[in-house]
């Protein structure tokens, strides 16, 4: 059956060549070993035998990892299509064209899968990838981003003469609501430009923005620290404009990273030997041309 399906690998796994690719992942719920000759893999109901799975095999009980990159010529376990990360049907079916298995694959983001909640399981969740691992070791990240939740704040990033006091918005559909998230959800975050846990500041009303320099970061959390919005971040320069504008550069970059993506062990300045995409860490960056942010 399929198990498992990533249609957005940024970083997770490569070719040994350093090309990421989208996969998808086939379990044998059965105790034999299963040959997969007769057995075909397809993006398309009106083709199902796109691609044949002859001369492959899954142990009983085991997995087998197959890269839809669209380069066949690389091997039996490569498949002669992509998957589309803004979603599409994914179908197992046998000489027959009897449809076996298949699933709905919804839009995903970086690094994250469309998998059973467990090997085998009924119920399917987006989760963290976790190809050829078991799938409950996976975080489960939301379903369907039914429960997805965006941020917006009262005052845009940039510089600012004073001190002001900012506001947190839910926002729906591009436009700001002023009612309760509710359902267990609240807003954290902080101003020291770290992400936002549990154990942050819970925004319960407007914070104040002093002189200096404030760099903050919001998102919505459920009771078990589950984020489930994106992160907000915002710069705010605030001082005379033009004592700002005259010491400042022209350009003004505002990068905000973990620290440990950064200088940690697994960080890029411990790590300064890798390149292309093993080399990249998730960051957030600002730009500030002539005191507006662009």
């Amino acid at each position: 059956m399929i198990n498992e399906v990533c249609s957005n690998n940024f970083s997770i796994i490569d070719d040994n060549e350093g090309d990421y690719f989208d996969y998808i992942e086939l379990y044998n719920t059965s105790e034999q070993e299963i040959r997969l000759d007769g057995y075909f893999l397809s993006d398309s109901r009106d083709e199902l035998q796109k691609v044949s799975l002859s001369g492959l095999s899954i142990e009983g009980k085991g997995k087998l990892l197959l890269a839809a990159d669209n380069r066949s010529d690389k091997g039996a376990d490569h498949l002669s299509f992509k998957i589309s990360s803004a979603g599409e049907n994914l179908y197992l079916s046998n000489e027959d064209k009897q449809i076996l298995d298949m699933v709905f694959i919804p839009e995903l983001d970086y690094n994250e899968s469309y998998a059973r909640a467990y090997d085998g399981a009924d119920e399917w969740e987006i989760m963290s990838a976790t190809p050829m691992q078991a799938n409950e070791s996976g975080q489960v990240l939301y379903q369907y981003r039914k429960t997805w939740e965006e941020l917006g704040v009262s005052e845009a990033a940039g510089f600012y003469p004073a001190g002001f006091e900012l506001e947190i918005f839910p926002v729906k559909n591009g436009k700001m609501m002023k009612k309760g998230l509710g359902n267990g959800k609240a807003i954290y975050y902080t101003l020291d430009g770290s992400e936002p846990t549990l154990s942050s500041q819970q925004y319960i009303g407007k914070i104040d923005i002093p002189q200096g320099v404030t760099v903050l970061r919001a998102r919505v959390l459920d009771e078990e620290q589950e984020g489930i919005g994106p992160v907000l971040s915002a710069t705010y320069l605030v001082g005379e404009i033009e004592e700002l504008q005259e010491n400042a550069p022209e350009v003004i970059i505002s990068l905000m990273v973990e620290s440990d993506d950064l200088s940690g062990e697994n960080g890029i300045i411990m790590n300064l030997e890798q390149e292309g995409r093993k080399a990249e860490r998730e960051a957030n960056v600002e730009f500030f041309f002539g005191g507006v942010n662009i």
